[in-house]
């Protein structure tokens, strides 16, 4: 695990395997998908700024800090690994 951000000065506890590949939207849902192939769901409602925005809006996302977040410009939107990882065992429970 490479735990040091270059240039940052901030650590990440994000495994390696637990960068982002991509996301998705499917009906109400942000689906995250990891580059070791797991995917996770996360309601829209959590995140109010993608839940309003329109389908070109939702689309034009970049990952950032080599996949361990992904970013909306135009949305000003941030989404970390982590952020992701936390909603989606919070709704499990």
């Amino acid at each position: 695990m490479n735990n040091f951000l270059p240039g940052s000065g901030r650590t990440s506890g994000i495994s390696d395997e637990m960068r982002l590949a991509g996301v998705a939207f499917e009906g109400d849902a942000l689906v995250a998908r990891f580059i070791n192939g797991s995917k996770i769901s996360v309601d829209l409602n959590r995140y109010p700024r993608l839940r309003q925005a329109t389908p070109v809006q939702r689309n034009k996302w970049r990952l950032i800090g080599k996949g361990l977040g992904v970013h909306w410009e135009n949305l000003d939107e941030d989404l970390s690994v982590e952020n992701l990882l936390f909603a989606s065992a919070k709704a499990a429970r």
